[in-house]
């Protein structure tokens, strides 16, 4: 009889242990964190920024896009990224609440690579360079 039990008790640990899934261990998360750290965009500004971020994949083409609206000096938000992006392009909408002004619509004028796992910083601070066009 005692031998039985170790027989027995002996196949299933040894099933128990062949039976288990091994769990992958989770990546974390590849993330970006956009700031606005121009010294005269405060809460009593006469113009307004909105601060969009564009997803893009390794073929260009956007995937994503994640936005800050009306930020001011100190303005800052970690957005998680699509797992298909590399890259991440900023795009900036300058307005007032006068009708009379016309919006201007500018971009960051440097692309921002992910990095798997890791996060980046992004910021739009007084000497960042912007444009007309999409870098």
């Amino acid at each position: 009889m005692r031998r039985i039990l170790t027989t027995l008790l002996s196949a299933l640990a040894l099933s128990m242990m062949f039976s288990c899934e091994k769990a992958e261990p989770t990546k974390p998360d590849t993330t970006y964190t956009v700031t606005m750290s121009m010294s005269s965009v405060t809460s009593s500004s006469a113009v307004h920024y909105d601060l969009t971020a564009y997803e893009y994949n390794d073929a260009g083409e956007k995937v994503a896009n994640n936005s800050i609206s009306m930020a001011v000096k100190g303005s800052t938000k970690t957005f998680t990224a699509s797992s298909r992006a590399i890259k991440v392009k900023l795009y900036i909408k300058m307005y007032s609440d006068n009708s009379s002004v016309t919006p201007q619509y500018l971009w960051v004028q440097q692309v921002f690579y992910l990095e798997e796992g890791k996060n980046i910083e992004i910021k739009v601070e007084d000497h960042t360079k912007v444009g007309k066009t999409e870098p």
